[in-house]
C-alpha cells in the first residue's frame, strides 16, 4: 500500500542557490525521487532530504513523517518513491515499500548519506 509523503521547505533556497520551487515546477508526476538521510543536520538529525531525478533538492520529508518513512526504507526491501504533485508547502510523493515495488531509480541513500 503506497504511503503519501509530504515534502516541506520548498520556500528555502538550496546551498548552491538553486530554487527548490523552480525544481518542483520541473517535476512530472511519476518521476522517481531520492531520499537522503541527514544525521548531521543541526536543526533535526532525523531529517530526510528529498532530491529530484535531476539531483536537485526539493525539500524535506515532513518531520512528523520521517520515522514512518525511515522504517519502510530501512527494511532493506525494494521501494519506489515518485513525485505526485506540487503542494502549498512543497510537494507530495508516493512511497511504495516492500517486495515487488518497482524501483525506477534509487530511492534511499542510507542513514549516513
Amino acid at each position: 500500500m503506497p504511503i503519501l509523503v509530504s515534502v516541506v521547505g520548498a520556500a528555502f533556497p538550496n546551498r548552491d542557490g538553486r530554487c527548490r520551487r523552480m525544481e518542483i515546477a520541473c517535476c512530472v508526476a511519476g518521476e522517481p525521487v531520492q531520499f537522503v538521510a541527514e544525521p548531521d543536520n543541526r536543526a533535526d538529525p532525523r531529517a530526510i532530504a528529498v532530491y529530484s531525478m535531476r539531483g536537485i533538492q526539493i525539500g524535506y520529508v515532513r518531520a512528523r513523517m520521517t520515522a514512518r518513512v525511515r522504517r519502510h526504507l530501512e527494511r532493506g526491501g525494494e521501494a519506489a518513491a515518485v513525485f505526485l504533485r506540487r503542494s502549498l508547502a512543497g510537494a507530495e510523493l508516493s512511497l511504495t515499500p516492500g517486495p515487488g515495488a518497482r524501483q525506477a531509480g534509487p530511492s534511499w541513500i542510507g542513514l549516513y548519506g
